[in-house]
């Protein structure tokens, strides 16, 4: 079995040439030296120290070895300059260009972060970088876009969105990394209460990295700002097709708990099953809307909502611009569905004017495999299609299997999705 970097056989043994010099005796080629390793000792020989382009090729080379039934040796680092590093892979040495290696996150990641990224500074926001973190974002929106083109450009205007990133900066709870005076990744927060909670949220335009291995000192320099400030649940929304960061952002911790899923709403009927509900159906509509977060607050999903409140229950369903139907059988409230032109708590990367949001759904347990939560979801797509929407958004809950098929069964495909953690 052949691998894709020069002929390499996938299925061998990978060692350095050298033992790793000390870390703290060795230019960068920035004029500077690195520094050392964990609490500034020498170095050792240990794989958690390795660079980035070394533990890239690893990483690409380790599912050949695997499969081979062989495991790697020991790799230990070499370092030539401040650009290419050698390993000698079957006998022969291999040059590896920074440019062009990424790191697949694992447990490597637990070297000390500055020894990783170490002509990469990390600062504090200021008004200065919000332009080259825009540059950072829009770059990221046109790679989603790129895999999933029904996303709207909306994190593609770099000067709307420096805007919204000095206004993220005055909270005091940003970091950004810079090197060589650009900046090349960043981290920026809201403070708000999480789940009663003191908690920092990262909104889908306030984070950005070049390379995936600046998540964790990126992270590492945000989380002690919020730490101290009293912030003890962390969360951020990222696009579901950066895989490689968000399994950077696991790696430090996250889990996953929401998703945003995104469809086109096509050629879709109201159905004569789902009546528009009005004030007289408050109590109906609250009813189903317990029903819906008592789901939620069961297992495996254990997501706590207070109580809906009557009165904007009742401002609900008095607004035109934001619809709810209802399905009956027999006189009996079966299910429920929502929809809107605009979600104030939808992701910036899913706003736009020809996108409509599906706020709200719930079918009660006995009739989930009638077809009436489908009937529901295509009455709400039809109202949006005459609104002058031509797709449409979902938020549900990533632990919630039934949710999971029930809308990508409805072809919503997963665009965004929103990471949580908790430090207490």
């Amino acid at each position: 079995m052949e691998s894709r970097f020069d002929g390499l056989p996938e299925c061998g043994l990978v060692r350095a040439v050298t033992a790793i010099p000390r870390p703290d005796d060795v230019d960068d080629g920035s004029g500077r030296h690195r520094p050392g390793g964990r609490d500034g000792c020498a170095a050792k020989d240990r794989s958690e120290l390795l660079d980035p382009p070394v533990r890239g090729l690893l990483h690409r080379l380790a599912a050949g070895t695997r499969e081979g039934g062989c495991q790697p040796a020991s790799v230990r680092q070499v370092l030539v300059g401040g650009v290419d590093d050698h390993v000698e892979v079957h006998g022969r040495q291999v040059a590896l260009d920074r440019r062009d290696a990424r790191c697949a996150p694992c447990d490597l990641h637990g070297a000390d972060p500055r020894w990783q990224t170490r002509s990469v500074e990390i600062v504090a926001f200021s008004e200065e970088h919000a332009a080259g973190c825009a540059a950072l974002v829009a770059e990221a929106s046109r790679r989603a876009r790129a895999s999933e083109p029904l996303l709207p450009a909306a994190l593609e205007d770099e000067a709307a969105i420096a805007a919204r990133i000095v206004g993220l900066g005055s909270v005091g709870l940003g970091v950004v990394g810079v090197e060589a005076g650009a900046v090349v990744g960043f981290v920026g927060a809201f403070a708000f209460d999480l789940w009663n909670r003191p908690g920092a949220y990262v909104p889908d335009w306030g984070h950005a990295a070049a390379s995936v291995e600046l998540v964790h000192p990126l992270y590492a320099a945000a989380s002690e700002r919020w730490s101290g400030a009293g912030i003890v649940t962390h969360a951020l929304s990222l696009f579901a097709a950066d895989r490689d960061l968000e399994t950077a952002w696991h790696a430090v911790g996250f889990g996953r708990v929401l998703v945003h899923g995104l469809r086109e709403i096509g050629d879709v009927e109201a159905s004569p099953d789902a009546r528009l509900a009005g004030p007289a159906d408050i109590d109906v509509v609250l009813d189903l809307d317990h029903g819906l977060w008592s789901h939620l607050a069961a297992p495996p999903t254990l997501r706590i909502h207070p109580e809906s409140d009557p009165d904007e229950m009742a401002a609900l369903v008095d607004d035109p611009a934001r619809p709810v139907w209802v399905a009956e059988r027999t006189g009996e409230p079966i299910g429920f569905a929502g929809a809107a032109r605009h979600h104030e708590h939808a992701p910036l990367a899913v706003i736009d004017p020809a996108v409509a949001h599906v706020t709200a759904a719930f079918v009660r347990p006995s009739e989930r495999s009638s077809g009436i939560g489908r009937r529901l979801v295509d009455t709400a797509l039809a109202w949006a299609a005459d609104a002058g929407c031509d797709r449409a958004t979902v938020e549900y809950e990533s632990s919630n299997l039934e949710a999971v098929g029930a809308w990508e069964g409805m072809g919503f495909r997963p665009v965004v999705h929103a990471l949580v953690r908790r430090t207490v």
